[in-house]
Formats: C-alpha cells, structure tokens, sequence
C-alpha cells in the first residue's frame, strides 16, 4: 500500500468576526500533517455502509495512529472540506471513512 497522498488536519474552534462579510467565522488550525492512502469509495460501497448512493465518500488509510481531535481535513492540494462518518478497526493501519462537507469549501 502506497502513502503517498498528502493530508492535513485541522480543528475549528470558536468563531471570529469577519469585518469583510459583517458575520462571524470559525478559527481554523492545522494540527497535524501526513502522508496516506486514498481511495474514492464506488456507489456499491455506499449502499453498503451508509445506505445511500448518493454520497461523495473516501476512504483513508494512515500508518500511524492518531490520538487527537480534528474537525475536518483537506486532501492533497484540493479546498475541499471532508469530515470524518466512521473508523474501520484494522490490526495495521489506521482507517476511516470520510464524508464531502456540503458548503464548507474555502
């Protein structure tokens, strides 16, 4: 298996005012950076684990535990937010399931 896709963590906390848009924004820190493996979970493994098709979900992979809170993470290069739906136990590696975060690209 191949780690070769980049991650980054990051926790929201609390909400800042934003005098540009006149409403207020979450403060967003990176907390941990890694290398993973990344797949694109097809429509069968959707209705499978989820129960619905119609979902944007992957599947990461890391090899090492991670022992920290996160709100979401970004994949590779892309702005797209993607937030955690469940852990898979595995005796190896470190897998979860992740979700598209409707509205909340940057």
């Amino acid at each position: 298996m191949r780690y070769d896709i980049p991650i980054k963590f990051y926790m929201e906390s609390g909400n800042k005012y934003d005098p540009e848009t006149g409403g207020h924004k979450p403060d967003t820190k990176l907390v941990f950076e890694c290398w993973a493996n990344v797949t694109s979970n097809g429509v069968q493994r959707n209705v499978e684990a989820f129960g619905n098709y119609n979902l944007n979900t992957k599947t990461i992979r890391l090899a090492e535990n991670i022992n920290f809170n996160w709100s979401f993470l970004l994949i590779g290069n892309d702005s797209t937010h993607w937030i955690k739906k469940f852990e898979t136990p595995t005796l190896k590696v470190k897998s979860f399931q992740v979700e598209w975060s409707y509205g909340n690209e940057s």
